[in-house]
């Protein structure tokens, strides 16, 4: 009887760890618009949130550089500006945008939220 019991306790207790990490894992968009146009604009895309590694699960980012010397390969020869979207380690608690302007003048911004597929937006991707 008590071999029964311990082996139901055992198993009750894995089966509850997998669904807690199941529940409470952060997903974000995963991309970078330099390897996948498509990451400019997820929305529109195929692009769907994947599952944060267990050692960035607290928040998700969004990165934009606009590099001034990095140029596109098509006609209008314009900066290049890429995104990067991803899970991060920094800890959210609510949407924030920091904007930075370094070496050369490449501009970033450095976007990070705290829910499922937040960082999704396009709309942060408006700085001059």
């Amino acid at each position: 009887m008590q071999t029964i019991s311990s082996t139901f306790i055992i198993q009750l207790i894995f089966l509850l760890c997998t669904i807690n990490t199941n529940v409470f894992s952060l997903k974000c968009y995963q991309c970078n618009s330099h390897i996948d146009n498509l990451c400019n604009n997820v929305k529109n895309s195929r692009e769907r949130p994947k599952e944060c590694p267990p050692h960035l699960q607290a928040s998700c980012k969004t990165v934009i550089q606009d590099a001034p010397f990095i140029y596109n390969h098509n006609a209008t020869n314009k900066p290049a500006v890429r995104i990067l979207r991803d899970c991060s380690a920094i800890l959210a608690e609510t949407a924030q945008c920091i904007d930075r302007v370094g070496t050369d003048k490449v501009k970033m911004r450095y976007c990070v939220c705290a829910d499922d597929a937040c960082n999704q937006s396009s709309r942060i991707s408006s700085f001059k």
